[in-house]
């Protein structure tokens, strides 16, 4: 789960990427369907990126899946790694000083 230009943009395993207002079911609405679980999630305000794949050991059962980096920018999602480029899943993304600097869109000062 991430917060997102004030919404709560939620990961299932059965790939769906799901978005919550705060208002009505609070399973939220579907916004994309990844081809594998979604078990990471991180935002720098301008996109929501997110992890597929299989869980890391101990963490649960899918050890298995397409391990790829997806980015959303409220409108569209798009692959921004390889299909299946990191082993077998990415369990966790991290936002450090400079991650706005990577965004092709980020204003610089």
């Amino acid at each position: 789960m991430e917060v997102f230009r004030g919404k709560l943009y939620m990961g299932y395993q059965s790939g769906e990427l799901r978005v919550w207002d705060g208002e009505g079911d609070v399973r939220g609405e579907l916004v994309y369907t990844a081809p594998a679980p979604i078990i990471s999630m991180e935002s720098d305000g301008v996109s929501l990126y997110f992890g597929t794949g299989g869980d890391a050991a101990g963490f649960g059962e899918a050890r298995e899946g397409l391990a790829s980096v997806y980015r959303y920018d409220g409108e569209k999602v798009e692959l921004i790694s390889e299909e299946d480029q990191f082993g077998s899943g990415v369990q966790v993304l991290y936002r450090m000083e400079g991650w706005k600097d990577l965004h092709p869109t980020a204003h610089r000062t």
